[in-house]
């Protein structure tokens, strides 16, 4: 079987090791949980493509991200103060959908009275199987993947601030990009979508669903050109209001 390491937290969520089979028995509506002082519930639906059964489980994890941006599982026993776990609720946890069908995944949060504010946050793993029938043994499952879903939880009050830093022309994959870092300072994470413009104002490169987390001060960024430019540059960043942002941030730089 082939495999192939694909990433989504550009945005917006990372896939591991899923075949190309599998890949395309199953889509998910959703690829981040966001909940505010006035969300209390949200929701996913779990679609299988294929005519196959497709077995699934769902369990809560924890995740750091990396300056360069990646995200590394951690030890669910490691003190997690700020760990989203202990306030979700979301119902099935495991089942089989028909070849294809749908299921929808509930969520709610509960959180106690005495609860600090900040942002809480935690990553919901939905691992699944293609299954197929064989006769009188049942199921048998090939094809594993697994997706991670960031879950953002906020409470109270909360502030951030962001900065560009550094922005520079490399060679990346035998093509042109820029790279720069993104500073964060506050009480909560980024989410949002970076833009180059040349001096029409044209757009010439963009990434989107960039992530930053606490406790990271900075993350590099890398957005592909799809095209040479000389001169002047824009980056722009746009937070995505969807999941709580409103940072907007303009920088130049000069492409000799």
């Amino acid at each position: 079987m082939y495999r192939s390491f694909l990433s989504l937290f550009l945005a917006i969520i990372s896939m591991s090791f899923i075949s190309p089979d599998a890949h395309a028995r199953l889509a998910l509506s959703e690829f981040r949980l966001f909940f505010d002082n006035k969300t209390k519930t949200n929701s996913l639906v779990i679609r299988n493509t294929e005519n196959t059964p497709l077995q699934y489980t769902i369990q809560v994890i924890h995740m750091d991200m990396t300056e360069e941006g990646t995200l590394v599982e951690v030890d669910n026993t490691q003190a997690m103060p700020f760990s989203a776990k202990k306030l979700l609720r979301y119902s099935p946890r495991r089942g089989i959908i028909e070849g294809n069908s749908r299921q929808a995944v509930r969520f709610s949060i509960r959180k106690p009275a005495n609860l600090a504010a900040g942002e809480y946050r935690a990553v919901l793993k939905i691992t699944g199987s293609a299954a197929k029938s064989s006769g009188a043994n049942g199921l048998s499952m090939n094809s594993k993947l697994a997706y991670n879903i960031p879950v953002i939880v906020r409470h109270g009050k909360l502030s951030a601030t962001s900065t560009i830093k550094n922005p520079q022309l490399i060679m990346q994959n035998s093509r042109p990009a820029i790279q720069l870092w993104q500073q964060l300072s506050g009480e909560r994470s980024l989410y949002g979508d970076f833009v180059l413009r040349n001096e029409n104002n044209d757009e010439i490169g963009r990434v989107n669903g960039i992530a930053v987390y606490p406790p990271l001060a900075r993350r590099k960024v890398y957005i592909p050109m799809t095209q040479d430019s000389r001169g002047k540059v824009t980056i722009e960043y746009q937070e995505r209001a969807k999941y709580g942002g409103n940072i907007e941030i303009t920088e130049t730089m000069t492409i000799d």
